[in-house]
């Protein structure tokens, strides 16, 4: 059951970030995600209040953007290509690892790409996000 935006706790965010009991291929079985991404660049990484806060900016975006395609295999681009348009859209920082857990609690699959950090997602972006007009 996907949560409202609001009722996303830290710890909902750090059981996403180790599939719960739900990984979702098994190529990603000894991968946890952390907030600079797949099995982590930063030793010692650690889910925060900080990421809380970026995952549910991801998730609003998500909500808005995207929707699952018909097709399988279509690609919207790489988890750091689309933690881009989230800080174009809100104007802060957002973690590769927080819009990958993001795109997790919002039920879309993850397919980890070919630099071990990003991944892909059965995700289409439905329009074209514009930057706020105070940027």
């Amino acid at each position: 059951m996907i949560k409202l935006i609001e009722e996303i706790t830290l710890d909902d965010v750090k059981q996403a970030a180790s599939f719960g009991n739900n990984k979702p291929r098994t190529d990603l079985d000894y991968y946890m995600v952390y907030p600079s991404g797949f099995d982590g660049i930063i030793p010692n990484e650690t889910w925060t209040d900080k990421e809380l806060s970026e995952v549910k900016l991801c998730c609003e975006w998500i909500d808005k953007f995207a929707s699952k395609p018909k097709r399988v295999g279509v690609r919207a681009g790489t988890s750091y290509h689309l933690k881009h348009s989230v800080e174009r859209n809100f104007g802060k920082y957002i973690s590769n690892g927080s819009f990958i857990v993001a795109a997790i609690m919002r039920g879309y699959s993850v397919r980890l790409g070919e630099s071990g950090v990003n991944c892909y997602f059965n995700m289409k972006i439905n329009k074209i996000p514009a930057v706020k007009a105070n940027d």
